[in-house]
């Protein structure tokens, strides 16, 4: 099946960005087989390849000329992927396929039909994948949410108590550090005692190791400023982003509501950031703090 003539430009080029979706997605794939340390996983992903370079043939048949992959594209999904879980990556990639062949129904409405075969058959294969990060998630997000409102309401605090950004650091790394030991300990304990298979240490180090990185980067800013105020606004603009970003990573892998999470932890995290800075406030006359 050719394109046929009266099909405008602006259309074939549509269809022929999306042969070239599936030709990247086939090398995507392949590279993302050949890191994969379990087997059941790498074949699952070399199945996938497969299915991607047979849509890539049935395109070719459709536009009659071959299509270069795009390379920028392979290695930002690659890393994503390698960041942030092949499950996510291929779930958000499903959302950027929708949209293209959704472009494609009014012009082409048997190639969006196949892509949804497609897509429905690629979900099935991705479901049988079996990837640590899913199954340590909870431990994941537990310690992000703790760190995002725990560090964050104790920086607000320690902000209008002490004034002085050397200080706040000092004592933020302190709360940091016992936080994340204290979180993954608990971890420990509780997957300890439940005898699951998850492993205890595994999800220790999921959560403190959450816990950590967040609370480092909410620490930062007074580092590297000398005002704590502006310190105090920068770690406030970083928990905001690192609730949005993690908002929308759980809608994807976890299949939830973005706008349902993100304003309850915004403001979760805000709200005890306020009061922490009133308490710091309060403290600092209260106790006659001149620092």
């Amino acid at each position: 099946m050719a394109i046929s003539e009266d099909v405008d430009k602006t259309a074939r080029k549509k269809i022929l960005r999306a042969q070239q979706m599936e030709i990247t997605e086939y090398e995507l794939y392949q590279k993302l087989a050949k890191m994969a340390k379990e087997p059941q996983n790498r074949e699952v992903l070399t199945h996938i390849a497969q299915d991607e370079l047979r849509y890539y043939t049935q395109l070719k048949e459709v536009t009659g000329q071959d299509i270069p992959l795009n390379a920028p594209e392979l290695y930002v999904y690659y890393w994503i992927a390698r960041l942030f879980g092949i499950v996510f990556m291929m779930k958000l990639r499903d959302y950027a396929i929708r949209r293209r062949y959704a472009a494609l129904e009014g012009v082409f409405p048997e190639v969006t039909r196949a892509a949804t075969q497609e897509m429905s058959h690629i979900a099935t294969l991705r479901d049988s994948m079996n990837e640590e990060r899913l199954l340590y998630m909870g431990a994941l997000v537990l310690g992000l949410n703790d760190a995002i409102v725990e560090i964050t309401g104790a920086v607000a605090g320690f902000t209008f108590a002490l004034q002085s950004t050397t200080l706040i650091a000092l004592a933020g790394i302190i709360t940091g550090i016992a936080g994340a030991l204290s979180m993954a300990s608990s971890e420990y304990l509780e997957k300890q005692s439940e005898s699951a298979a998850l492993s205890a240490i595994k999800a220790a180090a999921y959560t403190g190791g959450s816990y950590l990185l967040t609370a480092a980067i909410l620490i930062a800013p007074y580092l590297l400023f000398s005002t704590y105020l502006t310190a105090l606004a920068c770690t406030l603009a970083f928990a905001f982003v690192i609730i949005a970003f993690f908002s929308v990573y759980s809608a994807f892998l976890l299949n939830q509501r973005f706008w349902s999470r993100f304003p309850q932890m915004l403001l979760l995290s805000f709200g005890i950031a306020f009061v922490s800075f009133l308490i710091g406030s309060l403290l600092r006359i209260v106790l006659h703090v001149n620092v």
